[in-house]
């Protein structure tokens, strides 16, 4: 998978960011139970992103941060070699994270 991916730091402020979306392709054999082998293609996509944050409160330093990821990977019907057809398929998936500040003093 190929794609832009930038991180940096809010201006001013101890605010970190990550983001990075992606492409490509995938190629995927199948062998049922030793019998043949198929294969079938897709195309890929993802995109995520991340950012972090560092508080100070007095003595106590505060470092929440939330991520979130997205990924789809679409295919289209394909024959097989035993003259059937493998169906079309879609898989995706999506997280989130919120993790709960640290803190140190």
């Amino acid at each position: 998978m190929v794609g832009p991916y930038v991180a940096g730091q809010v201006p001013g402020h101890d605010v970190i960011y990550q983001a990075r979306v992606a492409y490509g392709t995938s190629d995927n054999r199948v062998a049922p139970i030793g019998t043949y082998a198929d294969s079938f293609d897709g195309t890929r996509f993802l995109a995520s992103g991340k950012i972090t944050g560092s508080y100070a409160l007095g003595r106590l330093t505060i470092d929440p941060s939330a991520a979130i990821a997205w990924f789809r990977e679409p295919s289209t019907p394909t024959p097989t070699s035993t003259g059937c057809s493998f169906p079309s398929r879609r898989s995706r998936w999506a997280t989130s994270a919120l993790a709960r500040p640290s803190a140190t003093n």
